[in-house]
């Protein structure tokens, strides 16, 4: 395993830790449960009990290699990926499976008979789960030790050396700690050498603040001129002794007499604290024209030699400044305390996201020390420095490193004035954020954007109620004849004629139906429309906050999150759909989740983000079909910024799959689903119920026709979105490009467009129906033109943030004071808000009102037939079994209130059947059909001299309700 950073585990460790055995089950449980659920399904299908369990066994490995090297051994994978050993690990894995799978399938056979499947297939299970652990942790994730760099050898007076002739490293017990460390490859090797040399530029300078370390400078300065040494290219050791009162100042100028070319001294008079060592540390890099400068700490408590480490991750991340965190901090209980506190504070007032504010181990490019000003004293500087290199637009990465104990010298961080004097630093520092000026591009928030994320929260939630109850009011709330049917596919999975899973059915994917049973049962809720009308109004309230969250990080600043959420929230037809059952908004909140994950990924290559994407991306496939679209989007989308960010394959292949496997096991379970139910894994598509030829006709001009097709779904965009918010998603699409320049970090929120030409290659091909007023004279479907507002909102933000600091800077250019004249935060604010209100506001106008609203009132107009009918049945129904169609009558089955238990139709499988041939004798006493050759109860019995034994109870010429004699 390489040394350094990027490893949670000690280096060289061979014992199996409680860690290693507590991650490996929960990612065996995990994988198991997978494996059950597979098994159980492809037992339905014709394949032998042995080949089943085989086929989800291969399956499931593959996940399980995945999580492995991602989770269980992730504090070894860093080395895998850099000495490209992934793609051998990802064999060997394999090839141990086989032989787990023989194994498992042996103890599977072997106790089928004797305790049955579930049993059987958990025995079989646990025998290849350890066979899996013993070769993953001791051969293909084991950590090995490599050959090493020679170190240069700078050999200190005696006089010096006799200071430091302990070295932490030299402690009982760590003596395997520190010759695995001196033997490992340096990270650095992996790179090119000429691409090494271009990235440092003019060089490397590591500064250490000194402050009574005469003891521990000697064989620092020795450590980390042997580091800096063996790069092999231009380097300094800057020394800066904050005013030390003991020998500390001589030592410094004695080493700098030694090493002339490689070492200087910067000295204070007094002692002015660590912020103030830390900046002249910059200033004297900067003064050197070195393009990197970093600090070390010099109390001998880090080992130099992970600056290799910090190094690697500036060139592979293509970072800006990259922030050391204490793998495990080698400090007293009081100080791991005050450490704790300290951090929760720079978290909350701040808003910091880095593990480890305060670790005296950083690398920052001096472009970042040149655009930023520092004030910070004592502990208060290191959490400015990250939040005012985010604030802009500079990316970080973190990197572990490790930490050992102080050995001599006292440490001051504790002491109780330097606390109080950096926590008061730390308020002020908070306001200056907050009021500063802001970039147009940025890969950070600050601690008012997450703030603020709490009053978006609290301002979507009373929009979304508001809006539902004016609604609700008016009696819009189920204006959409699939809003019925969602309904009544979840009252059906427990309390339908058949019960069971089977009746989520292949059209509509099962998540939202899933996510209705807690509020089902209750017929209030049901036959109102609000159990369905709450999760859309909650997964708005997400949507919304999550697209101020990624507004804000796009733009460095929450008036850009504002600006997102506004144009998202405000939008009279989201207010719409988010007040009915439909299931759009639960697919914008998957997505907007989506994409801010992926844009935390893209900045910090933190695999929690990238889990996060698949976690959001695999509920949008489960959600509505278009979230399979956004799959492949994302699945490219993560392919080119690992490459971008990347030259290793090997990393880029085990990002892509990693997501890749997560994110797609909705889809492969909805295609398994489909076969194992309904014969077919493209019954979704092709089913009796589902093909496009049941919506689309030869007839739809779009179809064939690429110029219409694109001029429908553009008319569909601007209707919905509003022409006026277009405008400025084009603008700030196009700002947003320039300043991004398909950056790794920058590409997340473009996944969002592929629905643009998706949409439009559907309406070409005939796949999606959907009809504007300017083309076809009606409204059909027009909601699927509001799936791009959420990227329209995002650089709409991005346009909206660059627009309002040009203002600010031309206002205060004309009168003469740039910060006095900037507006503050809250005249800001109401100006995006009423600017955006009113660009909203006219674009509803301009595309003639709600269209999505609009459109279920046209459809409505035809139901008077069916009102009428539906009224008959609820007045006559007094019990007994009601025999009709589901498809095409969702809107008399709901609203006549007949109890789903109490309705036979083609979802009840064995009893349609049944009821069709002998409605009588299967106390159906109840018949409604229709008198056309599309209805099946009419095909089936109309002509048959079945209904003799019914009276009619209601007929209008089409539609007739029958009863039982």
């Amino acid at each position: 395993m390489k040394r350094g950073p990027m490893t949670g585990v000690l280096q060289g460790a061979r014992r199996v830790t409680t860690l290693t055995v507590s991650r490996f089950g929960l990612v065996g449980l995990t994988c198991a449960t997978f494996q059950y659920f597979l098994n159980t399904i492809f037992l339905q299908m014709p394949l032998p009990p042995t080949g089943s369990f085989a086929l989800s066994f291969v399956v499931s490995s593959q996940l399980n290699f995945v999580l492995s090297s991602h989770f269980t051994w992730r504090s070894r994978r860093h080395h895998m990926v850099a000495n490209g050993q992934s793609l051998k690990a990802w064999v060997a894995y394999n090839a141990s499976s086989l032989v787990a799978l023989g194994l498992s399938s042996a103890a599977f056979v072997m106790l089928l008979p004797k305790v049955g499947n579930s049993l059987a297939v958990g025995g079989g299970i646990a025998a290849g789960a350890c066979l899996t652990f013993f070769v993953g942790d001791r051969l293909i994730f084991a950590s090995r030790p490599a050959s090493g760099v020679t170190q240069v050898s700078l050999d200190l007076p005696s006089e010096l050396t006799e200071r430091a002739q302990t070295t932490p490293w030299d402690r009982p017990g760590s003596e395997g700690r520190h010759t695995a460390m001196a033997h490992q490859t340096s990270p650095l090797d992996t790179i090119p050498r000429h691409r090494l040399l271009e990235m440092l530029g003019r060089g490397v300078a590591i500064f250490l603040p000194c402050y009574n370390e005469s003891e521990n400078i000697p064989l620092v300065v020795q450590r980390t001129l042997n580091v800096l040494e063996s790069i092999a290219a231009p380097y300094q050791v800057i020394l800066v002794d904050d005013g030390s009162t003991d020998d500390t100042g001589a030592v410094a100028r004695q080493l700098a007499t030694l090493y002339p070319q490689t070492v200087t001294v910067v000295t204070h008079d007094q002692n002015l604290g660590y912020g103030n060592a830390l900046r002249s540390g910059f200033a004297a890099g900067i003064a050197g024209g070195w393009d990197w400068i970093g600090f070390i700490d010099s109390d001998n408590q880090f080992d130099p030699r992970e600056v290799e480490d910090l190094l690697a991750a500036a060139y592979y991340q293509h970072v800006d400044l990259v922030a050391g965190f204490r793998i495990r901090r080698a400090d007293g209980v009081g100080r791991l305390v005050i450490g704790r506190m300290w951090h929760l504070l720079t978290r909350l007032v701040v808003g910091i996201r880095e593990r480890d504010v305060d670790c005296g181990f950083k690398l920052v490019h001096r472009n970042v020390l040149q655009s930023i000003d520092l004030h910070g004293r004592y502990a208060a500087v290191s959490p400015e420095l990250l939040a005012r290199s985010r604030r802009a637009g500079y990316t970080c990465a973190e990197v572990g490193v490790h930490h050992y104990p102080r050995l001599s010298g006292e440490q001051t961080g504790a002491n109780l004035v330097v606390i109080l004097r950096s926590l008061a630093f730390l308020f002020r520092l908070r306001r200056s954020l907050t009021r500063g000026s802001r970039p147009a591009v940025s890969g950070g928030a600050t601690a008012a954007q997450a703030l603020s994320a709490v009053g978006v929260t609290f301002a979507a939630s009373a929009l979304a109620l508001a809006s539902f109850l004016y609604f609700y009011l008016r009696g819009d709330v189920l204006a959409y004849d699939d809003s019925i049917s969602h309904l009544l596919i979840a009252r059906r999975l427990l309390d339908g004629s058949t019960p069971g899973v089977a009746q989520l059915g292949s059209v509509w994917l099962p998540l939202p139906h899933l996510l209705l049973q807690p509020l089902i049962w209750d017929d209030s809720l049901f036959y109102s429309g609000i159990a369905g009308a709450a999760i859309s109004m909650i997964s708005f309230v997400v949507a919304t906050v999550f697209l101020f969250k990624t507004g804000a990080v796009l733009t460095g600043s929450r008036l850009g999150g504002w600006a997102a959420g506004l144009i998202f929230a405000l939008n009279p037809n989201i207010l719409y759909l988010q007040s009915t059952p439909m299931t759009e908004t639960l697919l914008f909140a998957c997505m907007a989740v989506a994409v801010y994950e992926l844009v935390l990924w893209s900045h910090s290559e933190r695999w929690q983000h990238l889990s996060g994407a698949a976690a959001a991306i695999l509920l949008a496939t489960l959600t509505r079909y278009e979230g399979w679209v956004l799959l492949i989007s994302f699945a490219v989308m993560v392919l080119y910024i690992t490459i971008r960010r990347s030259y290793r394959r090997s990393q880029s292949v085990a990002n892509w799959l990693f997501f890749l496997v997560f994110a797609a096991a909705g889809v492969v379970g909805w295609l398994v689903w489909n076969r194992a139910i309904f014969g077919s894994f493209t019954d979704f598509e092709s089913g009796q119920f589902s093909k496009p030829s049941l919506w689309v006709g030869n007839s739809d001009i779009a179809v064939g026709n690429l110029k219409v097709s694109s001029q429908t779904y553009l008319l569909a965009v601007t209707g919905t979105v509003g022409l006026p918010v277009v405008a400025l998603g084009v603008g700030g699409l196009i700002r947003y490009l320039w300043f991004g320049r398909l950056r790794a970090q920058y590409c997340a929120p473009l996944t969002l467009l592929v629905f643009l030409p998706f949409f439009i290659v559907a309406l070409f091909s005939g796949q999606r129906p959907l009809h504007v007023q300017a083309i076809t004279g009606d409204l059909y479907n027009t909601r699927f033109g509001l799936v791009m507002l959420l990227p329209i909102a995002l650089f709409a933000a991005v346009f909206v943030d660059g627009l309002l600091r040009r203002i600010v800077m031309a206002t205060s250019r004309r009168r003469h004071t740039a910060g006095a004249q900037q507006l503050t935060g809250r005249r800001a604010l109401t100006v995006v808000t009423i600017g955006i209100l009113g660009v909203v506001v006219s674009g509803t106008f301009l595309s003639g009102g709600v269209l999505t609203l609009k459109e279920p009132l046209q459809w409505a107009r035809g139901r008077t037939e069916l009102t009428t009918v539906a009224a008959a049945l609820r007045v006559d129904y007094d019990n007994g079994r009601v025999l009709m169609e589901g498809f095409g009558n969702e809107y008399v089955a709901f609203t006549s209130e007949v109890p789903s238990d109490e309705i036979i139709y083609e979802g009840s499988y064995h009893l349609w059947q049944s009821a069709l041939t002998h409605p009588a004798q299967q106390q159906i006493k109840w018949i409604y059909l229709s008198r056309n050759t599309t209805d099946m109860v009419w095909r089936a019995l109309g002509r048959s001299g079945q209904l003799a034994n019914y009276r009619i109870r209601f007929d209008d010429g089409t539609r007739v309700i029958y009863e039982l004699r």
